[in-house]
């Protein structure tokens, strides 16, 4: 996964509520302040390992993360075409609930905003071994 390179700020930082990219636009009903957003990152790296992005509950930063879950989840983003004739949009929130003590990171908002081209590409094309 890249990471975020410091010399431009991340779309989701404090002050930006919309992502412009060639094929359209993002747009989200909240700001994200960097601490969340901070939080977010190194939470996301460890949630493949223990298949919830939440941590166990008796674990130290447990609550930080249920903090970030809780702030992020009622955003919505919405992804409007640049080209009308490719549809109206569509919508996502970051986080997929499945029940009070699993939460995933939708990965279409992992892919949108902490994923490299490449990586996402990769993705799109992977074909399981037979």
């Amino acid at each position: 996964m890249e990471a975020i390179r410091e010399t431009k700020p991340h779309p989701l930082t404090a002050g930006n509520m919309a992502f412009d990219i060639e094929l359209g636009s993002i747009t989200w009903n909240k700001v994200i302040f960097n601490d969340k957003l901070q939080l977010l990152l190194k939470a996301r790296k460890n949630e493949s390992k223990q298949d919830n992005f939440l941590p166990e509950k008796d674990e130290k930063n447990y609550k930080k993360i249920l903090n970030v879950v809780r702030t992020l989840k009622p955003i919505v983003f919405h992804v409007k075409p640049a080209n009308p004739e490719d549809g109206s949009g569509f919508f996502f929130q970051a986080f997929d609930v499945i029940d009070e003590n699993k939460t995933k990171l939708n990965p279409l908002f992992d892919a949108l905003f902490f994923c490299s081209v490449d990586t996402v590409k990769k993705l799109l094309n992977y074909e399981p071994k037979a």
